[in-house]
């Protein structure tokens, strides 16, 4: 009688293999949760300038001299701004309670100083530097993100 001789794996073959399959599994999951962590960074940088775009070309719209007088701004979780203006373009901010009420989880605190070097011999200015800090959720106990956009606007 002839015997046919079959291969398979042995136990100690398919436990190893098993064992690597595990930790390479592992080593996936967790490049996927960094792969996440980074996409909502980058999601959040990317909304909060485009905010912070919306608001300069908003203070470059107003007349010179009403720029430094910007209130905080909140936005929704679209970049929506959560605001009202006047009939004259005045920005006018809502309250923080109301910004939280309406979904508002960006806020958004401007600071305007006058550029010494550009001032005119009459005292006005010429240049305001403006930073724009964003720190979001608002409402939270700590704010856990920050982040602070800086432009320039001058006299034309």
């Amino acid at each position: 009688m002839n015997r046919i001789k079959t291969s398979a794996f042995s136990l100690v073959e398919v436990t190893i293999s098993l064992g690597i399959t595990a930790f390479a599994l592992a080593a996936i999951v967790g490049l996927l949760s960094l792969t996440l962590k980074n996409s909502k960074s980058a999601q959040d940088d990317t909304l909060v300038a485009e905010m912070a775009g919306d608001l300069v070309n908003g203070m470059r719209k107003q007349e010179f001299i009403a720029i430094p007088s910007v209130p905080t701004i909140y936005f929704d979780v679209g970049g929506k701004r959560l605001n009202s203006s006047t009939a004259s373009g005045e920005i006018q901010a809502l309250g923080s309670t109301a910004a939280i009420s309406q979904g508002g989880i960006y806020e958004c605190v401007p600071a305007v100083t006058v550029d010494q070097a550009t001032i005119n011999p009459d005292g006005s200015a010429n240049l305001y530097r403006v930073s724009l800090n964003f720190k979001w959720p608002i409402g939270s106990a700590n704010s856990v993100n920050e982040k602070t956009i800086h432009a320039d606007i001058a006299r034309y």
